[in-house]
């Protein structure tokens, strides 16, 4: 499985199923993020060595297209000078170069949707481990209470987490301030 499909199974990965899993929270929390820091490492290496590879394919395109260009002048200069052999002889070889071109320039564009899709596996990967970090305690306390039998560890937090973006979704502008002017009347008629 190449880096992108690695990245993408992190970041598409539920952190509770892991956690269910886990017989020393505390430790495997903490290499849990270990490993998450690695894969962020070599996601960023893989994101240089493409945005290389990239840049070299488009020199190769540009020393391309700079050969048809040569071949064009060539095969001008030719019928001017009245060689009509010679100009069909350039105009054979700019040909040739025009279909190197034209896969030079097909590489371009796939390595540059490559670094692009990298980029923004590599962007959620980061936030994904971020997020983990910032849970990290709060992670091991779950972790803990669920292996001692206190509470349920699945779909805790996701629901909690669920609970919040409703009412952020629900909050409306006009029914805050209804809300806030209800209780200044209140408290000032008490």
């Amino acid at each position: 499985m190449g880096i992108l499909g690695r990245i993408n199974r992190v970041i598409k990965g539920n952190i509770n199923e892991v956690l269910d899993k886990m017989s020393d929270p505390a430790k495997e929390v903490d290499l849990l993020i270990s490993e998450m820091a690695d894969g962020l490492k070599q996601a960023k290496e893989e994101v240089i060595g493409a945005t290389a590879s990239a840049k070299r394919n488009e020199m190769h395109a540009a020393d391309r297209l700079r050969e048809v260009e040569r071949w064009q002048g060539r095969a001008e200069q030719a019928v001017q000078s009245g060689d009509d052999q010679l100009a069909r002889e350039a105009l054979g070889r700019k040909m040739t170069c025009d279909r190197e071109l034209e896969l030079a320039n097909r590489a371009v564009a796939e390595q540059r949707g490559y670094v692009d899709e990298l980029k923004t596996s590599l962007k959620a990967l980061e936030a994904r481990l971020q997020d983990v970090k910032l849970r990290k305690e709060s992670i091991k306390q779950r972790a803990r209470a669920a292996k001692d039998g206190e509470q349920p560890l699945k779909g805790g937090e996701a629901a909690t987490e669920a609970k919040f973006a409703r009412l952020e979704r629900e909050k409306n502008p006009e029914v805050e301030d209804e809300l806030s002017e209800l209780k200044r009347r209140i408290e000032e008629g008490k």
